[in-house]
This record gives C-alpha cells, sequence and structure tokens, in this order.
C-alpha cells in the first residue's frame, strides 16, 4: 500500500512539472509574440510618420500657411 502512494505521489509531481513547464513555456512565448507585434507597430509608425514628412517637405507646408494666413483673416 506504501509503494502505490509513493507511485501516486510522483506520478503527481511529475504530472504538475509537465503543467508548470508547458505553462511557462506558453507565457514565454506569448511575451515574444507580443514584443514583435510592438516592434512591428513602431516601425510601421516610424515608416508612416517619414512618408507624412517628406509629403509635407515637397509640398511647401509652410508656404500653404502664409498664403492662407494672407487670404482667410479673423476680420472676416
Amino acid at each position: 500500500m506504501k509503494l502505490y502512494l509513493f507511485l501516486a505521489a510522483v506520478t503527481a509531481v511529475f504530472v504538475f512539472g509537465i503543467y508548470y513547464s508547458g505553462y511557462n513555456n506558453g507565457r514565454q512565448k506569448c511575451r515574444v509574440q507580443f514584443n514583435e507585434n510592438i516592434t512591428q507597430q513602431q516601425a510601421n509608425v516610424i515608416k508612416i510618420q517619414g512618408e507624412v514628412h517628406e509629403t509635407l517637405f515637397n509640398s511647401r507646408g509652410g508656404d500653404i500657411r502664409r498664403v492662407l494666413r494672407e487670404k482667410y483673416t479673423i476680420a472676416e
């Protein structure tokens, strides 16, 4: 009877160890995937900002503001 209790305890510890190992492995994979997604999103934002700044620079945005300021004033 003592042998069966010992085997049951060893089996329970073994099963718990496997469960805990799988749980930690899943959490680690989730964190890696989350960090990769954040990095990809930041790269996309930087790319979009570069395109916007390039478009604004090439469209002479300061000139547009000056023309609008001259055409439309607060008095109107």
